[in-house]
């Protein structure tokens, strides 16, 4: 006799049923997502995907070793092998084209470095067999609540060493799936005798129990607390390592590109600042772009610190355009020759001096941000080792600035330059066309009438070249459009400022949220999408500049924008800001600011973390109404699916399905018997099924073919015991509620 039931017709259905809805399988998935989304979160949903399926081909592998004592284990190693092997060729395609180790890179906060697609491919695979490891362990195999915890929190450490905030989803999810996880898996009592009945009641309190938790801890006001940080970041120098870390990455990585400039999950907070006005503040500027993938490189790679020179001043910027003012007063023919009829140091309008202070609120700050026309700096700290970058900031050589111990700077203000005095040097200066020639003869005016210290300062300013920061690419579109733009323009300054109003004049748009295509880049943006964050709008300036023969280039730092009570600018993550430095020749450089304002006109409270708690929680609420409808509908929608169903198929079949449909209903094992079945049947609700059990044994067991008849004789008792279950299951609640009494 054939002993076997024909299992190729399984339906589809079951198969992934079987698959992925495993809550131990969810819940590794979700440990995994969570983790992928910090590092990379715009591949979420497809690191989430290959998550599904490598998690389930990974416990179908520890399914075989759990059931094979020797060769089990031999498989695992194996398999584990093979997977750190090809993480290895993978971090070595990744080091070939990457400047720094993959150990330096997975320490480093990720949004201070370049995206890496190989080392994030990497951490996925190490993260998935590492998660799915331990949790199908210390699950299915041998329960532990304390490391079920400790993998719990292990994506919450991730976030929690950078002061990333996870997304609430994130959390309220991780949340439920560990609950529902650990509490599927504890283990009752190693009594034998104790066994857990009606395991489908337990499951439905659970679920109702989970969504009642994720909706009430989402929706539910939250104190406001301010989280004092001090004593923990004393104890543990988090700070003092990450950023150890990024001084030794800032050697490497010597470009940037838009995804600095994102809004980031977290808002570190950074530095507080006093002084009587907003200010850009510059930590690193890059003079060479990549059309190809949209990014900026600094000057020089070699060496990001200039540690043999101690600061004093950058540049001076009263002395060159003081200098010609005497080139005036000496010479009238000076003056008519460069239209500067007025300009004296008698009418000069001098800028003040101002003063501001900066304050690290980490421990560990080795950098310290400064505005364009910085002059000098005071560290109150009495620490005599402040260095300059080649790229403007100051840094400490040895050690770290102080914790909360403010550094004082001195600054002039670029508010002077809208000052009669000055706007009328300015207006006749273009750097291309008469600014050189125009030093050789304010220098040999000053020789010949003994301004010798003033000509000394002319030809220093000779002796700066910038037409490195003159390449645009020799893009006929940014030429074209710069040539529009500034079209009956003459001074370097006004053009730069036709320049800067162009954005805003012609609607461009600045958006947080928006991502741009393969391929974009500042032409892509000035022509068709017209869309960006600060980056977009600072790169268009820079290279329309450059194309209107302006030097210019690209600086990265920090806006100082929000006050706080105490009166003093906060500057955090958020606030990272990409502006454009152009030489205003006579000058030196000064920044411009032509990103758009951003219209967040009702978006606080869309962006704030009680509203996204909010949203998500009235999501959970949906999704368990949504989940609740579906339980409620299910069992009458498949019955009468399954009647259709076996309706259409043979007989022999319609018998198969009738017995293995009533084995799943009752909880009846594959091992047991029809009769059994049966007998289990009669039981609980009275109904004789013996007959179905004898069509079943003469079909499988006896090879003899089930007739039309006995085929619809079995449905319509099949029909009949469905209704009875509904009548008793009534008939048990009333009984519970004492409205009805067993007769």
């Amino acid at each position: 006799m054939n002993m076997k039931i024909n299992m190729q017709n399984r339906p589809l259905l079951s198969i992934f049923t079987s698959l992925f809805c495993d809550n131990v399988l969810i819940y590794t998935v979700l440990l995994v997502t969570s983790v992928m989304y910090h590092y990379r979160s715009s591949l979420v949903i497809p690191y989430c995907l290959a998550s599904i399926i490598l998690t389930a081909v990974l416990f179908k592998i520890f399914d075989f070793v759990a059931k094979h004592k020797y060769i089990g284990p031999a498989v695992y190693i194996a398999v584990f092998g093979i997977g750190l092997y090809i993480v290895k060729l993978i971090i070595d395609i990744g080091s070939s084209s990457y400047p720094i180790a993959f150990w330096l890179w997975f320490l480093t906060p990720q949004d201070a470095l370049d995206y890496s697609a190989s080392y994030t491919l990497a951490i996925f695979l190490l993260m998935e067999g590492f998660f799915a490891s331990v949790v199908y362990y210390f699950t299915k195999i041998r329960y532990r609540i304390f490391m079920g915890f400790l993998t719990f929190i292990i994506p919450f450490s991730l976030y929690g060493k950078e002061y990333e905030k996870m997304p609430v989803y994130f959390i309220i999810a991780l949340a439920m799936m560990y609950f529902i996880t650990m509490i599927n898996y504890r283990q009752i009592s190693v009594k034998s005798d104790v066994k857990v009945i009606n395991k489908n009641e337990m499951w439905k309190s659970l679920l109702v129990f989970s969504l009642i938790f994720g909706s009430g801890a989402a929706i539910l006001p939250k104190p406001s607390i301010t989280a004092n940080r001090e004593y923990l970041e004393m104890l543990l120098e988090a700070d003092a390592f990450t950023d150890k870390l990024m001084k030794t990455v800032s050697v490497f990585v010597d470009s940037t590109t838009n995804e600095m400039f994102y809004e980031q999950e977290t808002d570190k907070l950074y530095y507080s600042a006093k002084a009587s006005e907003p200010l850009r503040l510059r930590t690193r500027i890059f003079s060479s772009y990549n059309y190809e993938n949209d990014s900026w490189n600094t000057v020089k790679k070699d060496t990001y610190y200039n540690t043999s020179e101690t600061i004093t001043y950058e540049n001076d910027i009263i002395s060159v355009y003081k200098a010609i003012a005497t080139a005036c007063d000496e010479s009238a023919e000076f003056s008519e020759k460069y239209g500067l009829n007025g300009f004296s140091t008698e009418t000069l309008d001098y800028p003040a001096l101002k003063e501001m202070s900066i304050t690290p609120l980490l421990y560990g700050t080795y950098l310290l941000p400064v505005p364009t026309l910085y002059y000098d700096v005071e560290n109150s700290g009495g620490s005599e080792d402040i260095k300059r970058s080649i790229n403007g900031a100051f840094f400490k050589h040895e050690g770290n600035f102080e914790y909360s111990v403010p550094l004082k700077l001195s600054y002039y203000s670029d508010s002077f330059l809208v000052r009669d005095s000055i706007k009328l040097l300015l207006s006749r200066i273009s750097y291309q066309d008469n600014y050189y020639s125009l030093l050789d003869d304010a220098c040999e005016v000053l020789e010949n009438s003994g301004h010798f210290s003033e000509a000394d300062i002319i030809l220093s300013a000779k002796n700066d070249e910038y037409d490195a920061f003159l390449d645009y690419g020799d893009s006929t579109v940014i030429k074209n459009l710069a040539d529009e733009i500034t079209d009956g323009l003459y001074s370097d300054y006004d053009k730069a400022k036709a320049i800067e109003a162009y954005f805003v004049n012609n609607d461009f748009v600045y958006d947080p949220d928006f991502r741009k295509k393969k391929g974009d880049n500042a032409e892509t943006f000035l022509i068709s999408s017209q869309t960006g964050v600060c980056y977009e709008f600072a790169t268009a300036m820079v290279l329309l500049s450059r194309a209107s023969g302006i030097p210019a280039r690209f600086a990265e730092g920090y806006n100082m924008s929000e006050l706080g009570p105490d009166g003093k600018y906060l500057i955090s993550s958020n606030d990272a800001h990409g502006f454009p430095e152009l030489y205003i020749a006579s000058i030196g450089w000064i920044s411009f600011e032509p990103t758009v304002p951003y219209d967040d006109l009702g978006t606080a409270d869309k962006d704030s973390a009680t509203a996204g708690l909010f949203k998500t929680g009235i999501a959970i609420i949906i999704f368990g109404a949504a989940a609740f409808i579906l339980i409620l509908l299910y069992p009458a929608a498949y019955q009468r699916y399954f009647v259709f169903k076996i309706n259409k198929a043979a007989p022999d079949k319609s018998i198969r399905l009738i017995v293995k449909r009533l084995k799943s209903i009752y909880s009846v094992s594959n091992s047991e018997t029809a009769f059994e079945l049966a007998d289990k049947i009669y039981a609980e609700d009275k109904l004789d099924m013996s007959v179905i059990a004898e069509y079943f044994n003469k079909s499988v067991y006896g090879n003899i073919p089930i007739s039309i008849e006995e085929k619809n004789s079995a449905i319509a008792l099949y029909t009949k015991l469905w209704r009875l279950r509904k009548v008793n299951k009534k008939i048990k609640k009333m009984q519970k509620k004492g409205k009805a009494r067993v007769v």
